[in-house]
């Protein structure tokens, strides 16, 4: 029942439910990934196959974080490895409406790496930068699934670990991401 359409009508998505029975549930960047992958070709095997890729790019946003959080490259990557390997991510690699899933989880790993990267960097502007493409890659995420609602509360237990303390100068921004999510 994921509503797919011939067209890349974006102004269309962007006003459109992704399940359209009981519940509808807005994921518009989801709806206009499938829209694209069906205009390119309809077949399958290429929503699988790019399903696929959106997995290996996961894995390898994964594999970015672990480095930042162990700092050791062998733990980051066998713990990349079970991501990448683990049954649970079966159905949203093999199955097409996994979609959502994938695109999800990369928004969120995306948004944690550049958080992390801003914590560890000096320069004001550079930091404010990697903040608001952090914000940006959480928008994403919950424009694919509302799963990344959870990517705040992840943030401040990353936050908390790193740093130890509660700044005021990252208030702001945490009460930011908890205002767009609500």
């Amino acid at each position: 029942n994921v509503q797919v359409t011939k067209t890349v009508d974006v102004p269309g998505i962007l006003g459109s439910a992704y399940y359209l029975e009981r519940n509808q549930l807005y994921r518009p960047l989801t709806v206009l990934s499938l829209a694209l992958n069906y205009h390119l070709d309809a077949s399958p095997i290429w929503f699988r196959f790019l399903n696929i890729v959106l997995h290996f790019a996961c894995t390898a946003a994964v594999l970015v974080l672990c480095r930042q959080l162990a700092r050791d490259w062998t733990v980051a990557f066998f713990a990349a490895l079970l991501f990448a390997v683990h049954p649970v991510h079966v159905e949203a690699v093999t199955s097409i409406v996994g979609r959502g899933e994938l695109l999800s989880t990369l928004m969120m790993v995306t948004c944690w790496i550049l958080f992390i990267a801003a914590l560890e960097t000096e320069p004001h502007r550079i930091r404010t930068y990697l903040v608001v493409g952090s914000a940006a890659a959480w928008f994403l995420g919950l424009l694919s699934k509302e799963t990344a609602t959870v990517a705040p509360v992840v943030l401040l237990v990353i936050w908390g670990i790193r740093e130890r303390t509660w700044s005021r100068r990252y208030s702001a921004l945490v009460l930011s991401f908890f205002a767009i999510a609500f």
